[in-house]
């Protein structure tokens, strides 16, 4: 059974894209973690920020905080790390290694050209 990554949206706000409902993605067979869970709040005037933490069994660990806006969604992006685009990102994707609780804000390899939105990682 593959494991699962939840994104739970605290309403999108006004002027930001990306879904305001539950979704849920599969994370790697070989994740590091059982499941990640991410709370976004805050809107366009003072900023979104993300919560992250990780479930492993039965422990919850809270991930370091994130710059303000540096996204609103997550993706799977290898065992140990994710994703983290859309909403505020604009045309950006950070990456956050699990493990190391290291951030990239913007992966140039990701980007797409400015004024564009980035809605979705297919791997």
């Amino acid at each position: 059974m593959g494991r699962l990554a939840f994104r739970i949206g605290i309403e999108t706000p006004p002027g930001m894209a990306g879904p305001s409902v539950p979704d849920r993605e599969l994370l790697d067979a070989g994740a590091l973690v059982d499941a990640v869970v991410v709370i976004a709040h805050g809107d366009e005037t003072t900023g979104v920020d993300l919560k992250i933490w990780t479930v492993d069994g039965q422990t919850l660990t809270a991930e370091p905080a994130l710059p303000t806006n540096s996204g609103l969604t997550i993706a799977p992006a290898d065992a140990t790390s994710i994703y983290i685009y859309g909403g505020p990102a604009k045309n950006t994707v950070g990456q956050l290694d699990l493990s190391s609780g290291a951030f990239g804000r913007d992966l140039e390899s990701l980007r797409t050209p400015v004024g564009s939105y980035i809605v979705g990682i297919v791997q």
